[in-house]
């Protein structure tokens, strides 16, 4: 799986939080800029310094072997931000036009620059998929994760080296079928995200407890309702 969105949704308490963190902690990265493209990191590391060359390189090739899609990617992602994205690649969150790289698969040195340009592809899909008033709820999730990995594998047949990339990708678009694409998922994924960025901050961990006993809560109202039905 190499991204995904983060649902948009009607805002409740531990939503509005959630965007409130990321904000935050968007804030205190250091930053690069690239054309229109805001990158970021979260807390680089002697392990993981805040280099941006390989997202330049990997913005380079998406310029370079496919200009149209690079002009839409300008319009559309406003910024890259390397950051927490436990158990996936990346995600998308529409709400601050924001494509999210896990820090731990960017930083991997076997994870190359046409990897990373692959990634982008895939979340700057969802983007142009929410341009259109496409949603990304749980009916047609199975099917947009299909478009943005074709968006990839088209991609990729136009690098040079991108006779594997497009076995990868053609890989993970099987393994999409047998995906469930919950909105339990995605609500457990922000829950798991907030607590790895707990791991950086104080203020993190203080809005966890509140997100976590706000989402606790709503399941707990929805358990009951169902019973009760």
């Amino acid at each position: 799986m190499n991204g995904n969105t983060i649902p948009a949704a009607k805002k409740p308490l531990h939503r509005k939080i959630y965007l409130l963190v990321f904000r935050l902690m968007f804030a205190i990265s250091r930053k690069h800029h690239r054309d229109d493209i805001a990158i970021a990191m979260l807390f680089p590391d002697k392990n993981c310094p805040a280099d941006f060359s390989k997202i330049d390189q990997a913005l380079c090739l998406i310029s370079e072997f496919d200009s149209r899609r690079y002009h839409q990617i300008k319009h559309d992602v406003k910024r890259i931000w390397i950051s927490a994205a436990p158990g996936y690649c990346a995600q998308w969150m529409d709400e601050l036009q924001t494509c999210i790289l896990d820090q731990n698969y960017f930083c991997r040195p076997d994870v190359s620059a046409s990897e990373i340009a692959l990634t982008i592809v895939h979340e700057a899909t969802h983007a142009r998929l929410f341009k259109l008033k496409i949603g990304y709820t749980e009916d047609i999730r199975k099917r947009v994760e299909r478009i943005c990995i074709k968006s990839e594998i088209a991609f990729a047949k136009r690098l040079p080296d991108g006779e594997k990339l497009v076995e990868m990708a053609e890989s993970r678009l099987q393994r999409s079928e047998n995906h469930s694409w919950t909105n339990a998922e995605f609500q457990q994924r922000e829950l798991d995200t907030l607590a790895e960025l707990c791991k950086e901050t104080w203020l993190a961990r203080i809005l966890y407890r509140i997100v976590k006993y706000s989402v606790d809560k709503t399941n707990a109202r929805s358990q009951s309702r169902e019973k009760i039905s």
